[in-house]
């Protein structure tokens, strides 16, 4: 009697039959594959599909293709998806794609293993899902949602820079307007004292206007890779402390005492000495903007070995910690009000940033609110074999950069 064998063997039939069905109705391409890399069983989407599994042998059709993980990196034939999972690999869900004559496919491949009975590797199982669609919608998500970033920061751009703008040419006009006054009365030397004042209101604006276009100008010249360097081999000991103290006599006015410590006396750098300069002028000046008078301010240098550290503390308001992942990003305010209490456009520390990452050095910052900011600059200790000699910076001596730089730190002088 085989009934109870013949009723096991159509339920297995069923079985395999409903299988067959739901493997064939998948809509992803299911295939093994032998340890020699043929392919053998296969459902309908992988024999129609047109992913880069069309020829029987892997190996033969590898070289055709260029194959890339999604972060854009090459992938050799050891590195193929298939062939780690035959040596041995489970994946799931591994992205990559393939550049294809007809175009880039992306696809995500699981699989795993299959032993035989001695423990050596017999063949791969392999689902792989085509997501090019996915991937396009994804990417125009992402581009949609870069648009809408870029449009929402060019009109925050826009609304910042006329109003650095429009301030200083407002004063400029104001004091041109009561120049003419007095001029037309006629009594020069009776208001002598007066038109000085407006001149050098003037002056200090203009300087303003010209700082605000520097900075424009440069950064966007180093985010696009066209800002030159200029590099000789100098103290930048000597670069530090001369910087340090030409701005003291500038803070004297104010009551501010900035104090000059290092603990090397002389330390050779390959460096751009004028964008040293304007680092260091831009990071005390906003020490400067948000300190009280009678306060410290205090340049440190310290000798790392393989770098020079930098240091400008402050005992100021300090910046609040939600502010701090976005001080060196391009026009970001921390205090966006009209009654702020400094004038500052959001470039300054974006440019200085760059000016440090061109050295190949690092600039972060410490702060608390109420106790103050450290900004620390750290250089790395290189010579450099061809010397450039930089025409700008013996263009312009230390006292107009520090006009230039201070100029937007109102009653200094």
């Amino acid at each position: 009697d085989v009934t109870e064998d013949v009723v096991r063997r159509k339920i297995v039939e069923e079985q395999k039959q409903n299988l067959e069905a739901i493997i064939e109705s998948m809509q992803d391409s299911l295939f093994t594959m032998d340890d020699d890399y043929n392919i053998e069983a296969l459902n309908s989407v992988a024999r129609c599909s047109i992913l880069e599994f069309e020829s029987s042998k892997l190996a033969d059709r590898f070289l055709r293709y260029d194959y890339y993980d999604f972060d854009g990196n090459k992938l050799t034939f050891d590195d193929h998806p298939a062939h780690r999972i035959l040596k041995g690999e489970k994946l799931s869900c591994f992205r990559y794609c393939v550049q294809k004559p007809h175009g880039t496919c992306y696809l995500s491949l699981s699989g795993s293993p299959v032993y035989r009975e001695d423990g050596t590797i017999a063949k791969a199982l392999i689902c792989i899902r085509d997501i090019t669609e996915q991937v396009k919608k994804d990417k125009l998500l992402r581009h949609q949602e870069d648009m809408k970033t870029s449009l929402k920061v060019q009109d925050e751009i826009f609304a910042n820079a006329s109003h650095e703008l429009k301030t200083p040419l407002s004063v400029i006009y104001s004091a041109n307007q009561m120049m003419d006054m007095y001029l037309n009365k006629g009594s020069l030397t009776e208001h002598a004292d007066k038109l000085s004042a407006y001149n050098n209101i003037i002056k200090q604006n203009c300087y303003r206007l010209t700082r605000l276009i520097n900075n424009i100008t440069d950064l966007t010249k180093c985010r696009s890779g066209y800002l030159d360097i200029f590099i000789s081999n100098e103290n930048i000991v000597e670069i530090i402390k001369n910087t340090t103290q030409m701005v003291s006599e500038h803070l004297k006015p104010k009551g501010i005492r900035i104090n000059f410590d290092t603990d090397v006396e002389e330390k050779t750098i390959a460096c751009d000495a004028y964008k040293i300069e304007r680092t260091m002028l831009n990071l005390i000046s906003n020490a400067i903007k948000f300190s009280e008078n009678k306060s410290d301010i205090a340049v440190s240098i310290h000798d790392k070995g393989k770098d020079v550290e930098i240091k400008v503390s402050d005992n100021g308001i300090g910046i609040d910690s939600k502010h701090m992942d976005y001080i060196f990003e391009r026009y970001y305010q921390a205090d966006k009000s009209i009654s702020r209490n400094a004038e500052g456009s959001g470039i300054g520390l974006p440019l200085i940033k760059e000016f440090v990452e061109l050295h190949g050095g690092n600039i972060v910052v410490e702060s608390e609110v109420g106790k103050g900011s450290t900004f620390t600059v750290e250089l790395p200790v290189k010579i450099a074999e061809n010397e450039v000699e930089s025409l700008h910076a013996s263009s312009m001596n230390i006292i107009d950069m520090i006009d230039i730089e201070f100029s937007d730190i109102y009653n200094l002088n």
